[in-house]
């Protein structure tokens, strides 16, 4: 029986919003796993892998024939997109503008893009009930006043609070009336920087039923976009999602993210897009910032729409879900593992062509060698054949010496004939 099995693996507890979704779509029709173990996963031994993260190493070796499909988790770019889809087999983006970028970027899937949108968006595009939302957020709370949603992201020079803090929170409330305030901290952040969640949980205790700070991290914060007004963060993927309800956002800038190496990039679209909303330095900034985004929303829309083109193109229907899941069913049916081979072979074939490649530099150099080696003997035979003219034009002389020796009267009389003809011409030269 044909292996028509497909996983999906959670990095994170907060994959599920991206993961979950197609899942739910895929398994009444084909064997599907969804998990947290990277060994379950392996022992399911699927053929095809659906990841929202790029922790491909955990299984490349383990499963060397199975496609990997990435749907990505969040749009800003933070050094992390290149490897992320480069890495990948099939890449799920959003719009025909992600497919047009990465290529300007020099950047790919190994096999393809599925142009599918962002699941996790599929139930805030969808029709739902606000008040419903709102009172899961605020419960009881008679109050229906305007939302803001503070979104910051846990790294210390990208993130909102180092800058702004949480003092701002209390004069906000007080200078717009009947003005909530939602905390979704980013995932990692009561494990990376609990000191800051606990501020944040400080100042719902001190202002309740106007301060909500969402405990569970990693909960889903795209279903809340339908009841905010305004949107507070950094650089968080967040601001580009709250683009498709056109509301104002309002962005701090972290003076220390130059300093991030490992983060920064200023080309991302995090920060090359950062006109979709008003940026914020400093804490009284943000105060005037947040009154001219209640008072006048329609500021900076037409950038929001701009934006908003880029980043879903055509794809507002709330379906992204329903497309990954298409796409999934269909490699699986398809010839998946004759394209996955056709791929290895395609990489064997590389490392041979870069083999023969490094062979024929080598017997260059040896070749260079071998030249340099022959010009070397032929020095040597040239330098001999001198010495032995040399050595000839010696013997020579020596038998010259000797004939002379051998026509006089010895070694004496040769002397002593010298010693005369020098004397003669010493005494003709006096007499001169």
């Amino acid at each position: 029986m044909p292996n028509r099995r497909v996983a999906f693996h959670l990095g994170h507890p907060f994959h599920a919003s991206m993961l979950g979704p197609v899942y739910e779509q895929v398994r009444h029709t084909i064997p599907a796993l969804l998990s947290e173990s990277v060994n379950e996963v392996v022992d399911f031994a699927p053929k095809v892998l659906v990841l929202a993260d790029s922790h491909y190493h955990l299984f490349r070796e383990r499963l060397p024939n199975t496609p990997i499909v990435w749907t990505r988790h969040g749009f800003s770019n933070k050094k992390i997109f290149e490897n992320a889809l480069s890495g990948c087999d099939f890449a799920c983006v959003s719009s025909d503008w992600v497919i047009e970028d990465a290529l300007k970027r020099g950047v790919q899937p190994r096999l393809g893009f599925w142009k599918t949108g962002f699941v996790p968006m599929d139930k805030a595009l969808k029709p739902q009930s606000c008040g419903s939302i709102r009172e899961s957020l605020f419960p009881g709370c008679s109050e229906r006043g305007s939302v803001l949603l503070y979104a910051p992201t846990f790294n210390h020079k990208l993130s909102a609070h180092p800058v702004v803090g949480t003092s701002w929170i209390g004069r906000a409330l007080t200078e717009n009336e009947g003005l909530q305030i939602v905390i979704k901290p980013h995932p990692v952040m009561p494990e990376r920087s609990p000191e800051w969640f606990l501020e944040f949980k400080r100042c719902e205790a001190e202002f309740p039923g106007r301060v909500r700070v969402i405990e569970d991290s990693h909960s889903d914060v795209y279903s809340l976009f339908p009841v905010i007004d305004v949107l507070l963060t950094d650089a968080s993927s967040v601001m580009f999602y709250f683009l498709a309800f056109d509301k104002p956002i309002l962005l701090v800038n972290n003076p220390n993210r130059f300093d991030d190496d490992e983060g920064f990039s200023p080309s991302a679209p995090e920060w090359s897009f950062r006109d979709m909303g008003e940026q914020v330095e400093r804490s009284d900034a943000l105060l005037r910032g947040i009154s001219t985004a209640l008072t006048s929303p329609e500021i900076r829309s037409e950038k929001r729409r701009f934006y908003r083109e880029r980043v879903f193109g055509d794809l507002l229907d709330g379906e992204s879900a329903y497309r990954v899941a298409a796409q999934v069913q269909e490699l699986v049916e398809s010839q998946a593992m004759e394209i996955k081979e056709s791929w290895l072979r395609f990489e064997r074939l590389q490392q041979l062509e870069a083999e023969n490649q490094s062979l024929t530099l080598a017997l260059q150099d040896e070749r260079w060698r071998s030249n340099h080696f022959l010009n070397d003997i032929q020095a040597l035979k040239d330098e001999i054949e001198r010495r032995d003219l040399e050595l000839g034009e010696y013997v020579k002389l020596v038998e010259v010496l000797q004939d002379r020796l051998s026509n006089g009267q010895g070694l004496k009389g040769l002397v002593r004939n010298l010693l005369a003809r020098r004397q003669a011409h010493l005494s003709h030269g006096e007499g001169s």
